[in-house]
């Protein structure tokens, strides 16, 4: 007997040897953002034709600072994304930045700085394309984290949830952009992306 026809979630391959994908794709699963590893600057993969290319000129490793975290707009339009700086102005500065750009480039808006700042991962963005969730670590909050909600246009910051003895990790926005999901690993548990122990929560 012949096998029968499978039905389902289908798999193919969008990027062999991808750079990286520490980011989010656009709302249609097209265009995914991502750090560009060999550069140090922000990229955009188009996952249907297999054409990558890069956001940023900022210089990357030889300005002493490179992209990690990663998140593009629903629409493909804005892209938030963390900047690591190692330069001699980062003492005094503050060494994280999280950035706000057109997906083509252009003036880059810097949204969460400070001393104070030890980190900034984007996470995802609201349907209206306003705001973008953040998680932040602080100098401040050692051992802990908070997920702020950061204006596209920087205009103002809101803290969504602060956990003292432990670093939120994912944040997502529902369809309708009333809810956040995040999780967190438990007191004492691995915050690694495979650990086993976590809560998640809404």
């Amino acid at each position: 007997r012949g096998w029968a026809r499978q039905s389902g979630v289908q798999t193919r391959l969008l990027w062999h040897k991808a750079i990286d994908t520490w980011g989010t794709t656009t709302a249609d699963g097209r265009v995914l953002s991502f750090p560009d590893w060999e550069t140090g600057e922000l990229g955009v993969r188009d996952l249907v034709a297999g054409v990558s290319r890069r956001v940023t000129n900022n210089g990357g490793y030889k300005s002493k600072g490179e992209v990690e975290g990663t998140a593009i707009s629903p629409s493909g339009n804005l892209i938030a994304f963390g900047w690591q700086r190692w330069d001699p102005a980062a003492k005094t500065e503050g060494g994280y930045q999280l950035r706000v750009v057109g997906a083509n480039g252009g003036p880059e808006r810097i949204v969460v700085s400070g001393r104070d700042v030890n980190y900034a991962d984007p996470q995802s963005w609201s349907p209206d394309e306003k705001w973008v969730a953040t998680n932040v670590h602080y100098e401040s909050l050692p051992g802990g984290g908070k997920i702020v909600l950061v204006a596209a246009d920087g205009s103002q910051t809101r803290t969504a949830v602060t956990v003292t003895d432990r670093r939120p990790r994912k944040a997502a926005f529902s369809p309708n952009g009333q809810w956040l999901a995040y999780n967190t690993a438990l007191q004492g548990g691995s915050l690694e992306p495979n650990a086993q122990r976590q809560d998640l929560f809404v």
